[in-house]
């Protein structure tokens, strides 16, 4: 069968500007180049998410109902008779809630898993659900090995891909410098959930004995939004710290671009595109070593601090901010991990195989 008479779901919870929806941007423009039949269902409706750039790339977008307890059963009868109604060749799950119910009402399609994050992460629902419909997936595909072993090695294990950027000096690029006055960027991209746990980093960044340095947080209002901007408030670097909400893809890249330190401080991560993104640009990571980060990330390259050790991320980001030489080589180093273990397009010719082969 020819890419063209290939038809294929791609499922998500939502559509928001995250790491697994940046995923799914980013494959679903190579797919729909290569002449696939992309159709995306999505079941949380956002104001500013990727809606109108998968569209743009040519991908059928359509939002199939709500997952809250009053809309749920409607949802689920509309999902089985979208599925009852097309005829996909493949679906390509992206959540493990939506999963489940490909997997029970697919009419025995051939059904994709990608597993973004590590089953920690999941809630005890989530996890029995897995465990009692896996055996009904084609094929699960890991994001890292971390998150292979947390699932009791099941599946296959492909390392998320990005779209390697090239990026000229934009308006938006001298508008940050001219904004940072020369003090070193330290930057985290992610969503503002209580797993992201960016309160620590402001903590750690309170900490530092540089105080020619700038805070910048890019993502989504999420759960820990109200605490995250307290604890904003309390610093006495406040005026250092910025939160600048959602960014398009565009401009996180213009930010990173300008950036020199990339952290995360998150409580359990699968694999995450943003770290990618980063380490492209040439930021270093210092990033707690959770779930598929020290997959990426090594001496080479980055430093790994101990989850929670919020007086060792500081003591590691204030040893870059003085020592030149380390920070020049593990920047040149970052740059070429992902171009030699995340390149999309070596990662699309993984999936076409997949998709032949299932």
């Amino acid at each position: 069968m020819n890419n063209s008479n290939l038809k294929i779901c791609i499922t998500t919870k939502t559509l928001q500007r995250g790491g697994a929806e940046t995923y799914i941007l980013t494959i679903t423009k190579e797919l729909v180049k290569l002449g696939y039949d992309i159709h995306i269902y999505y079941f949380e409706s956002h104001k500013d998410d990727y809606y109108n750039e998968l569209t743009k790339a040519g991908a059928y977008v359509e939002f199939i109902g709500k997952l809250s307890t009053t809309c749920l059963l409607k949802t689920v009868i509309n999902y089985y008779l979208k599925l009852k109604k097309e005829n996909f060749n493949i679906i390509f799950d992206n959540s493990p809630i939506i999963s489940c119910f490909s997997r029970l009402l697919g009419f025995k399609r051939k059904i994709i898993y990608l597993e973004h994050s590590v089953w920690e992460n999941y809630n005890s629902i989530t996890r029995l659900l897995n465990k009692l419909t896996y055996s009904l997936i084609s094929i699960v595909i890991c994001c890292s090995e971390q998150v292979y072993k947390s699932n009791g090695c099941r599946g296959i294990v492909l390392k998320n891909p990005i779209q390697i950027p090239n990026l000229d000096n934009s308006a938006i690029q001298k508008e940050i410098r001219n904004i940072s006055k020369g003090k070193k960027i330290i930057i985290n991209i992610a969503n503002t959930s209580t797993v992201k746990n960016q309160t620590h980093l402001i903590e750690a960044f309170n900490k530092l004995s540089n105080k020619d340095t700038l805070l910048i947080i890019i993502g989504d209002r999420r759960d820990n939004y109200v605490n995250l901007k307290n604890e904003i408030e309390k610093s006495y670097r406040k005026k250092d710290i910025f939160y600048l909400g959602p960014k398009s893809n565009t401009e996180v890249l213009q930010y990173l671009a300008c950036s020199h330190i990339f952290c995360l401080t998150s409580q359990y991560e699968g694999l995450p595109i943003s770290l990618l993104e980063a380490m492209s640009l040439g930021n270093v990571p210092v990033c707690y070593s959770v779930g598929g980060i020290p997959n990426v990330v090594n001496s080479t390259c980055g430093v790994l601090v101990p989850p929670y050790n919020i007086d060792i991320l500081a003591e590691e980001i204030d040893k870059l901010l003085i020592d030149d030489n380390t920070y020049e080589s593990m920047s040149k180093k970052a740059i070429l991990v992902i171009k030699m273990n995340h390149d999309i397009q070596k990662y699309i010719q993984s999936l076409q195989i997949i998709f032949q082969k299932i």
